[in-house]
């Protein structure tokens, strides 16, 4: 594998953002400025000329987040503003709108998210979470059979 310069930057440094590729398109959303101020501005990228469109906010905005592309939407998972965040959130590129739609079971921060297809269930994993958080509550690792069961969860807790 060759890695080399893509030619073109960033109209202002961010950095710990989520960024996630879309058929031909980089949704790049929240993140730090070079402020070290957590933002939460969503915007598309065309990799092939840099150029960068802004698409609005998110509704509230995060660093260290993970995120996933899912019908449509760009949904971002926990992150943070210093401290971690258990609120998924989504944002609709058609509209320009961001909202809250759900919580994860702990706070979470520097995560990562995967998603392969409408089947298959979004897996985030979470670097940081509170240390005083009992370890009943703690996320853990769940997997279910595609043939027993319709619904499948990324994050589960234990009982």
């Amino acid at each position: 594998m060759t890695v080399r310069s893509a030619g073109y930057r960033l109209v202002a440094p961010i950095q710990r953002s989520v960024a996630v590729w879309d058929g031909g398109v980089i949704y790049i959303a929240g993140g730090l400025d070079a402020a070290d101020t957590t933002v939460g501005g969503v915007f598309s990228m065309d990799p092939t000329s840099g150029r960068l469109t802004p698409l609005g906010s998110l509704a509230q905005p995060v660093h260290d987040a993970a995120a996933a592309m899912i019908g449509g939407k760009l949904y971002v998972f926990a992150g943070g503003t210093g401290t971690g965040s258990d609120i998924v959130q989504a944002f609709d590129p058609a509209t320009g709108t961001g909202s809250v739609v759900g919580h994860l079971p702990v706070a979470l921060s520097g995560s990562g998210a995967r998603h392969r297809s409408a089947a298959s269930p979004i897996w985030s994993v979470g670097t940081t979470a509170p240390s005083r958080v009992p370890r009943s509550t703690r996320p853990r690792t769940e997997r279910r059979s595609r043939r027993s069961d319709t619904s499948r969860s990324a994050c589960a807790t234990r009982r």
